[in-house]
């Protein structure tokens, strides 16, 4: 899989899948797939195998098409092994309060997406969700509008590493000042 940005007026967001012997995968070729249309912005991309195939994308990006855009917006496609599932062409807006993010595949087709959220101007969480194969949240949001708290303590949490541990689960990493004078590393899994 290849996840790109382009380079045109209203940047868009583009992939494309080749497979070992170098030839394009089913419903791709020489011209990539375009995943989100009329973006003004794309930044930040995250991508992962989704464990079938397919692949799992976050980016940061705004739509003037899309009423859920009024800003910068972290979002979430899936794209299967043949083209994108039926969802909005534009993602799924996971946060808009979210500062850096990253995805990994569960290994089932669906997705953990982990992002850093502003709870205040200078104290970010770690907040997660998970996506199912059709890209719904399954997980009830709890410390946050979208996601769980992975940590929220005191302090500034700065996301690290997300990785699928290959059994549809999923470890995050991230640096943490809670202890003044320290940055330790910590790990969950989801």
């Amino acid at each position: 899989w290849a996840v790109f940005q382009g380079a045109e007026p209203h940047t868009g967001l583009y992939a494309t899948h080749v497979n070992p012997d170098g030839s394009f995968a089913p419903g791709f070729g020489a011209a990539a797939m375009r995943l989100a249309r009329d973006s003004s912005q794309v930044n930040s991309l995250s991508a992962a195998s989704d464990g079938t195939g397919g692949a799992v994308i976050t980016w940061f990006g705004a739509n003037p098409k899309d009423p859920a855009s009024t800003a910068i917006a972290l979002r979430f496609i899936h794209v299967t092994y043949y083209g994108i599932i039926a969802m909005r062409d534009t993602g799924i807006v996971v946060s808009t309060i979210a500062t850096a993010a990253s995805c990994a595949g569960d290994g089932g087709g669906g997705a953990y997406v982990v992002w850093e959220e502003l709870k205040s101007t200078s104290n970010p969480d770690i907040v997660a969700q998970h996506y199912d194969v059709n890209g719904l949240a399954t997980w009830v949001p709890s410390g946050s509008p979208t996601g769980r708290n992975v940590c929220a303590v005191a302090g500034i949490q700065r996301l690290r590493a997300m990785h699928s541990d290959g059994t549809e689960g999923a470890y995050v990493v991230w640096a943490d000042s809670r202890t003044p004078s320290t940055t330790p590393l910590y790990a969950m899994h989801l």
